[in-house]
């Protein structure tokens, strides 16, 4: 990907744990459909800081992620 040139970020939910949530990320330019120029996985779990340990996700951030 070259400068100047416009980043088209994609992030989508492949699955969702009950303390976690797995998300794929696509990295693209604009006016180039189609061609990838990275792509990552993350995983961002929800922690009980109090008790040391992962945590379900409350019922209104799920319901936000779905």
């Amino acid at each position: 990907m070259t400068y100047p040139g416009v980043a088209i970020i994609t992030q989508e939910v492949t699955r969702l744990g009950r303390s976690s949530v797995e998300m794929a990320v696509t990295i693209e330019k604009k006016n180039e459909p189609g061609v990838v120029y990275a792509t990552g996985r993350t995983v961002i779990v929800w922690y009980d800081y109090d008790a040391g340990k992962s945590a379900p996700w409350p019922e209104t951030v799920r319901a936000a992620i779905t």
